[in-house]
């Protein structure tokens, strides 16, 4: 009767899979199906199992009569479903089949798949600082919107529904990124997958530079809360003079930067050590190389006034880096 009453509203699941004992279950449900068949009039009668309870005798005796019965014995052994045991923690365990023990299923079969897999997603997943535990309190975190859930899932398992795998799944005929087509139609355009949407479509470059600048603020700000360090007199040893809020930042240039370090009053030293450091990464500037260099805008910077320490923040993603494939695999 438990089970019955969760079947009475809307939305809900009207199927036996779910249920305990199911098979017990659709039993007892034929019997109401065959009387309604029948057009008789059928009506279940709660009786409280207390003293008193008007027909609670009648019951009880109904019940013990079903129980000697022993003509019409039925599910006295056990039910044909299979039982499951496994050991954690040196605690064996037993039970069938249920939404718990489907996920214990899911999880160990992803644990013996994953060493198989030689990919990005992998080398993700089997990082150290437990990753996995963090995307399942990033899952489990109710203030996070179903569909941001539901994309990092694709994301992380390759199911993102881009162009190649559309052409994959023979769903779609080419795996041409249309945007690319459309903003350079005389040169071939690149696979539409996931790394090209994240990283290399021209047309999606604004689009790009917002999300990444709202990645880097909520970053930032985190960062800047989180580091308490103070000198001795009291003063916090790190200042992010470019962390203003989680809604805006301020980017330094390389100038303002030198300024603030009080570097730039011996502009023709700093000149020649710029040329220098370059020179040795066998680079050879020019003065407007040099020009641009001081125009150049870290992500952010941090500074330690007690030591005249400067630290440049920069925030990449792997599939920024020049050993992604254009596939973004």
């Amino acid at each position: 009767m438990t089970v019955s009453s969760d079947w009475v509203a809307e939305s809900k699941d009207l199927l036996l899979r779910h249920s305990p004992d199911g098979v017990i279950l659709a039993r007892i449900i034929k019997v109401p199906h065959q009387r309604v068949s029948l057009g008789l009039f059928t009506m279940f009668i709660r009786i409280r199992a207390h003293r008193g309870e008007f027909l609670s005798k009648k019951a009880d005796r109904w019940a013990d009569e079903g129980r000697e019965d022993v003509d019409n014995v039925q599910w006295d052994g056990p039910s044909s479903h299979p039982t499951f045991s496994w050991t954690d923690a040196g605690v064996e365990h037993r039970c069938s089949m249920n939404k718990t023990l489907w996920t214990r299923v899911h999880l160990k079969v992803a644990e013996l798949k994953l060493p198989l897999h030689k990919n990005f997603t992998s080398a993700f997943l089997n990082r150290e600082d437990y990753i996995r535990d963090l995307l399942g309190k990033h899952w489990q975190d109710k203030t996070v919107p179903d569909r941001s859930k539901r994309r990092l899932l694709q994301s992380i398992g390759y199911q993102f529904p881009c162009a190649k795998l559309l052409k994959l799944w023979c769903l779609r005929q080419s795996d041409e990124c249309m945007l690319c087509k459309r903003l350079h139609p005389e040169v071939t355009p690149r696979p539409d997958s996931l790394g090209h949407i994240q990283a290399r479509c021209p047309a999606l470059r604004k689009p790009r530079t917002t999300a990444h600048h709202g990645i880097w603020r909520e970053l930032l700000s985190a960062i800047s809360r989180s580091s308490v360090d103070t000198h001795d007199h009291g003063e916090r040893k790190w200042y992010f003079p470019s962390a203003i809020s989680e809604a805006t930042h301020d980017e330094w240039t390389v100038r303002q930067i030198f300024v603030h370090l009080g570097l730039f009053s011996g502009i023709r030293r700093l000149i020649e050590d710029v040329i220098t450091f370059h020179a040795r990464q066998n680079i050879s500037l020019t003065s407007e190389d040099i020009t641009s260099f001081y125009g150049r805008r870290p992500d952010g910077v941090a500074f330690n006034a007690n030591g005249n320490h400067c630290v440049v923040l920069e925030f990449t993603r792997p599939i920024d880096s020049v050993t992604s494939s254009d596939e973004g695999d």
